[in-house]
């Protein structure tokens, strides 16, 4: 009997401890898309997550499962098109890529659903990623903050520079070798007009390679989103 409470015990220990275990779940989209994603519970603060083109949500797992253990809600999608979600982003047009915010805005919903306070959302995004993450943040206000890495004005016909005038805080960061993405965000930055700052890099690749590539860079994307939701 005392072996069978032990197992009991551990079991339970097993699914709360550390927070970092991500649940799959399938939202759907207002325009009826089906979108995969991983859940991380936590508390009232939710981030989230946003890949690089042709890539998918597990690029972030590092990232969403840190996020977590600090008490973050974290919603990593695989953005239409991608992963396992439904549609093939090869053969996507313009309007199919800026249909993507969709797939933000379930993700937003799910974590209001669970929870999270709207107004204590932050989305992080690499390369297109970003470029959405910049457009959606520009029309919901319920978005606190954005982070963008390696965002560019036009990626796939999803063009940013309008909708970098809206923003009210955003972290930017690019590396210098990855000309297009870094001239891109000298421009977005200077547009921006609320709270923002520019991380530039040197050497560190694009989009979610430079979050392995310096972890300074993540620590300070983990300290900016710790200190603005």
């Amino acid at each position: 009997m005392r072996w069978l409470v032990l197992i009991v015990l551990l079991l339970v220990a097993g699914c709360t401890g550390g927070g970092t275990g991500g649940k799959d779940v399938t939202l759907t989209t207002e325009d009826g898309v089906k979108i995969a994603a991983t859940y991380y519970a936590g508390g009232e603060r939710g981030v989230i997550l946003l890949h690089m083109l042709g890539r998918s949500r597990g690029d972030y797992a590092g990232l969403a499962q840190e996020l977590n253990t600090r008490g973050f809600s974290v919603i990593a999608i695989d953005l239409r098109g991608h992963g396992q979600s439904e549609g093939n982003w090869r053969s996507f047009s313009p309007r199919e890529f800026n249909a993507m915010t969709l797939d933000v805005r379930a993700a937003k919903e799910y974590l209001v659903s669970r929870g999270v306070k709207p107004g204590r959302i932050g989305i992080v995004g690499a390369s297109i990623g970003a470029n959405i993450a910049l457009r959606y943040a520009a029309e919901d206000r319920d978005i606190k903050t954005v982070v963008l890495l390696s965002p560019g004005l036009d990626y796939r016909g999803v063009v940013t520079e309008d909708a970098a005038r809206q923003l009210r805080s955003a972290f930017f960061a690019a590396s210098e070798e990855d000309t297009y993405a870094y001239s891109s965000t000298e421009r977005l930055y200077s547009l921006a007009e609320g709270e923002k700052v520019f991380e530039r890099l040197r050497g560190a690749g694009h989009g979610t390679e430079m979050l392995d590539a310096s972890p300074q860079l993540r620590k300070k994307v983990i300290a900016w989103l710790e200190a603005r939701l």
